[in-house]
């Protein structure tokens, strides 16, 4: 299994990970589960962040000197600060080299004034201990708006961290894509490292870079393995 939908619960499986998303009130993902050490063919689950949390949000927007979240919410209150700005418009499932793709379209909640959709992009390989997450940023007004941030993923490790890696295209010379969230402690969110500021003029979008996230088992040479197949997929040439 690649990707499953059941009414309002997506699961993104393959033999090393498993995420699991819930859709109904915005989106969040609600478990994230790796392989002991990695490998294949165990009955064995643990997670990535705590049993019984759920992440914060999913992505954000930072735009008019705010963050917008894509994260759940309660339909029965009036939109907060800190709560999913975004639903679901509509979601996709496609094919791509590595395995399938899942494609969240994200629209701006009833009761939230926002110029953009936001479109999440999961891939999820086959045979790989990998998914691959990005975002799309949609100007979907007929006036310019200024994108100042965006935050692709984020995580709060247990104990087992060592066994998920993360790391992403965006060129590390301009500065770390890893940052802290300030309300939401222990979380680290991948974002660009300093404020893009970006226009985009209607109709105009701003793609993320990519996270890469992958289960990697303790013994180094193992490990070095997998990384090298992992890049040799992804950069073939």
């Amino acid at each position: 299994m690649s990707i499953h939908i059941d009414g309002q619960k997506i699961v993104l499986a393959n033999d090393h990970l498993r995420r699991e998303l819930d859709i109904a009130h915005g989106v969040t993902s609600t478990a994230y589960l790796l392989r002991p050490y990695g490998r294949e063919g165990s009955d064995v689950w643990i997670p990535t962040f705590w049993p019984g949390s759920r992440e914060p949000y999913e992505a954000a927007v930072d735009i008019g000197g705010r963050r917008w979240e894509a994260g759940s919410f309660d339909p029965t209150r009036a939109p907060a600060i800190h709560e999913g700005a975004f639903i679901v418009a509509r979601h996709e499932i496609s094919s791509s080299a590595l395995g399938q793709v899942l494609t969240l379209t994200c629209a701006p909640r009833p009761g939230v004034n926002l110029p953009v959709e936001i479109v999440l992009r999961y891939e999820i390989a086959d045979t790989l201990p990998l998914l691959l997450k990005s975002v799309t940023v949609w100007n979907r007004t007929k006036q310019m708006v200024i994108v100042d941030n965006l935050v692709v993923d984020m995580f709060c490790h247990t104990r087992y961290q060592q066994e998920l890696r993360v790391f992403t295209d965006w060129y590390e010379a301009y500065g770390k894509t890893e940052g802290r969230d300030e309300y939401y402690q222990g979380w680290i969110l991948m974002q660009f490292p300093h404020p893009v500021r970006l226009p985009l003029e209607p109709g105009e979008s701003l793609d993320s870079f990519r996270c890469f996230e992958y289960a990697t088992p303790h013994e180094a040479e193992e490990a070095a393995v997998r990384h090298h197949r992992i890049f040799r997929a992804i950069a073939p040439w």
